[in-house]
């Protein structure tokens, strides 16, 4: 899955943003809206409700913030959620969302492995 925002959007992730799920507002996106399943590509835009991205699994994982050109990188999508939200908070506008995994259609629902987020302070 790889989305971006033209501009930069502070609401780009949804308030429901918890330890276990976020959600993606798809206003404002830019060029890329898209999920790619063995060259089978969905626009994101067409789907009945907003994507979310959730953990394949709890315990572990590959979560990546990237603001001011430093990286950080968490293990458990907790950590990652609970710092991302800071970040929003503080004004962070997201540039960014790229992620991999299994996506359910029906529920629109993402289980990544990876997440990697871009924001602009």
């Amino acid at each position: 899955m790889i989305v971006d925002w033209f501009p930069q959007a502070s609401t780009a992730i949804l308030e429901d943003i918890s330890a276990n799920v976020f959600s993606l507002n798809l206003s404002g996106t830019g060029l890329f809206h898209r999920l790619n399943r063995a060259g089978v590509v969905i626009d994101l835009t067409q789907l009945q409700q907003p994507p979310s991205i959730e953990p394949a699994d709890s315990d572990s994982g590959l979560y990546e913030i990237v603001q001011s050109g430093r990286r950080q990188f968490f293990f458990t999508f907790e950590g990652f959620v609970e710092e991302l939200k800071e970040r929003l908070t503080d004004g962070g506008r997201v540039i960014h969302v790229i992620a991999i995994g299994t996506f359910d259609d029906a529920n629109a629902i993402l289980d990544a492995d990876v997440v990697s987020v871009k924001l602009q302070s």
